[in-house]
């Protein structure tokens, strides 16, 4: 445990040379700060990773009441903007290898159905 400590007071010593060094001559102080800034600013304001218009393709195979609110409220989150409208699956790769869109939401024919079947299997309250 001795050995340990030592090798870290002396790794200590030598790091804190290093950086007087460093801060000493003034080229290498904007070499070293400089970057550090403009990357802070950077990531900071400029890159996030916030959701926002994300474009994407919708397959309504059901076209009923139910899938046109699903895809409204889809498009009302601010999140997604619906960028095609397709008729069949074979289309998505396509626009999806362009570029066009990032995701495609498929309803399926009987959604309907299944949706108002899952609504009579689990009854809950979702205002809490």
């Amino acid at each position: 445990m001795e050995g340990i400590q030592l090798y870290l007071e002396q790794l200590a010593v030598i790091c804190r040379k290093e950086i007087l060094a460093i801060w000493q001559d003034k080229a290498t102080r904007l070499i070293i700060v400089v970057p550090c800034i403009i990357l802070g600013f950077l990531f900071g304001y400029a890159a996030n990773y916030n959701l926002e218009k994300a474009p994407y393709a919708v397959i309504d195979l059901s076209h009923s009441k139910e899938s046109a609110e699903l895809i409204s409220r889809i498009d009302g989150t601010g999140f997604f903007q619906r960028a095609v409208t397709l008729q069949n699956a074979e289309e998505i790769s396509d626009y999806i290898n362009r570029g066009e869109v990032v995701m495609a939401v498929s309803i399926p024919p009987d959604f309907s159905r299944r949706l108002n079947h899952a609504h009579k299997l689990l009854p809950m309250d979702a205002t809490r």
